[in-house]
């Protein structure tokens, strides 16, 4: 895969920041393997607001197309959107910036991975497990998830600097009624 390649599929004539939340969903759905640098590439023209609003939309589509039964996997995802929304809030820095693309390959890697999930006892990515499951809830036939295999998702502990987070005031006495 080379960023020509990329830039193409995105539908981008030049490196530029990402214009539409398609083209991010065309990133994290991209079922051949990206490069880390020529995917770093594409998201650095992007602003981190922007990106932000895209990852928090993407994720609620992604979350409301899980069925009923998964709740381990629901958690999950919704552990690495809290992830990535930790991290965003902390993209002031070239290194903060570093460590939410990093975040967001790890993922495209881990949801496009062949055989993380199952349809119907047949290995499939999590990405066409979930892609099946929302073709069945407009009508599709049904089939059987499971989603256990990708449960394995490496999520690390987040450090992130005491800069990211605002002081809080501490009362020593706790406010009273002083109604009478």
């Amino acid at each position: 895969m080379t960023l020509k390649e990329l830039m193409n599929e995105l539908d981008m004539d030049e490196l530029s920041p990402l214009k539409y939340f398609e083209q991010m969903a065309t990133l994290l759905e991209y079922d051949e393997s990206i490069p880390f640098d020529i995917f770093y590439s594409v998201l650095s023209k992007t602003s981190s607001e922007e990106l932000g609003e895209w990852i928090d939309l993407y994720f609620e589509e992604l979350t409301d197309n899980i069925p009923d039964a998964e709740q381990d996997f629901f958690t999950l995802l919704e552990s690495i959107r809290q992830r990535l929304t930790l991290l965003l809030q902390s993209t002031e820095s070239a290194e903060a910036r570093l460590r939410l693309t990093e975040e967001l390959h790890r993922f495209k890697h881990w949801y496009t991975k062949p055989g993380a999930a199952k349809a119907d006892q047949i290995p499939c990515s999590v990405l066409d497990a979930v892609t099946l499951y929302r073709a069945q809830r407009l009508g599709e036939p049904e089939h059987k998830y499971r989603f256990e295999d990708c449960l394995d998702y490496p999520l690390d502990e987040l450090s992130l600097h005491l800069g990211t987070f605002e002081p809080i005031e501490l009362n020593e006495e706790p406010e009273s009624d002083t109604q009478a």
